[in-house]
């Protein structure tokens, strides 16, 4: 007989027992979550200032260029290492490598640059991994239910830290961030250590791990080549297809947004910025534990996809007819606090259709290849866009991608489907 809930658990819709790890959980996330949301407002502050929006298609290329090379690396390293040892050395590596952006800002446009790259890729590459840390710790009806309860964390990592950022800039300037973000990064490594699951490898979940939407245990089979999972797995085409048409949507809502705000200057961007961080994500982590909690649930995994696909239009049509500041701020909201408190964390639980062995080589085409591919295809299309036409049009293109986005979500909603249908009849 399982554990009665206690009246938090029972508020957040959790079984008894549930809520210490998923509280776990959240703090991992609270130090990596507060780690990138300090990275991204210090190192585009900084970027803005030092080097200018038109600037950004090709800090978006080399990041994209670089990402998949890593996305190699990061296979190799996990490889059969448990999911912590690898959360907790890629953490260690972030942190080093937030000092060295900081190293790198006071070197003109060029450094500025090279910070915004680095930090983008180090964000990449721990969203990439956080997914198989997660699944690797959580899984089935459980990972459904708390799921969101772990995501809020980020959120209130990523205001707290946005406060401290604030409270920083007029001591030390702008780059003073990126002691914040080292701090953050450098947490993580001995919390994932403690709190991720010891038994069970990298790769697999526990052999009396039942798969609730099958009803069997959730065995671990073969691994399987990204090659042989695009080629096998309908399902895996179908994240590919909505993930590339994502990120040419938050693309473009990126630019909108960062030329929006581009005329403040650097301390001022940075003080918006932080405040900025500390009330979205505290709307975010509100957004969680009151909402996606009960919410997704009720919602299931394919409506609370769609559900994202429609806020970006929105953020699309408000940056086109009702251009400024607000607009950017909502824009960023949708763009990023959004799309990681409601999009990731659904995302993440679609690899649940994968066995244990594949998430990652699966996680890896998405996020390391296809997700990367898409950003260099984007940024040379973005460049050729900015060079040619105003803002408003690139909001009219904006809105064409997301029409695309919506039907891309739709069809990866069936597909998910699909998957689960065929493997209830096998």
């Amino acid at each position: 007989m399982g554990r009665v809930p206690t009246r938090i658990e029972r508020a957040l819709g959790l079984g008894g027992g549930e809520l210490g790890p998923l509280l776990r959980l959240a703090a991992v996330h609270a130090a990596l979550g507060g780690g990138i949301a300090a990275g991204d407002a210090t190192v585009q502050s900084v970027f803005l200032a030092r080097a200018g929006v038109e600037v950004l298609p090709a800090v978006l290329l080399v990041r994209a260029l670089l990402l998949p090379l890593l996305a190699l690396a990061y296979a190799s390293l996990s490889r059969g290492r448990s999911a912590r040892a690898v959360l907790a050395t890629l953490a260690a590596l972030a942190a080093a490598a937030a000092l060295g952006e900081r190293a790198l800002m006071p070197l003109g446009w060029a450094g500025a640059a090279a910070a915004y790259v680095a930090h983008e890729i180090v964000a990449g590459l721990l969203t990439v991994h956080w997914g198989v840390y997660l699944l690797a710790s959580v899984d089935g009806e459980r990972a459904l239910r708390g799921v969101s309860l772990v995501y809020a964390g980020a959120r209130l990592g990523g205001a707290l830290a946005g406060a401290v950022l604030v409270a920083l800039v007029g001591a030390g300037g702008a780059p003073a961030g990126m002691y914040v973000v080292a701090t953050c990064f450098a947490l993580v490594a001995p919390l994932a250590l403690r709190f991720g699951r010891r038994r069970g490898g990298s790769l697999e979940l526990p052999a009396e791990a039942l798969d609730d939407d099958v009803g069997r245990p959730s065995m671990p089979g073969p691994r399987r080549s990204g090659l042989a999972l695009f080629r096998a797995s309908p399902l895996l085409g179908a994240l590919v297809a909505s993930t590339v048409a994502m990120v040419l949507v938050r693309y473009v809502l990126r630019y909108q947004q960062q030329a929006m705000l581009d005329p403040l200057g650097e301390e001022e961007l940075a003080r918006l910025l932080g405040t900025y961080a500390v009330g979205a994500n505290m709307a975010g982590a509100v957004l969680s534990l009151v909402v996606m909690t009960r919410l997704l649930p009720r919602l299931g995994l394919t409506r609370a996809n769609g559900l994202y696909a429609i806020v970006t239009g929105a953020a699309q049509l408000l940056l086109l007819f009702v251009p400024g500041v607000p607009a950017a701020l909502f824009a960023r909201f949708a763009d990023d606090e959004l799309k990681h408190t409601l999009k990731t964390p659904v995302s993440s639980l679609f690899y649940e259709a994968f066995s244990p062995p594949d998430r990652p080589g699966a996680r890896a085409v998405v996020l390391g290849l296809a997700s990367p591919v898409s950003q260099a295809a984007g940024a040379v299309l973005l460049a050729g866009v900015v060079a040619g036409g105003a803002l408003g049009a690139i909001g009219a293109a904006g809105v064409g991608l997301c029409l695309v986005f919506g039907f891309a979500t739709a069809a990866q909603n069936r597909r998910y489907r699909g998957s689960l249908a065929a493997r209830k009849g096998g």
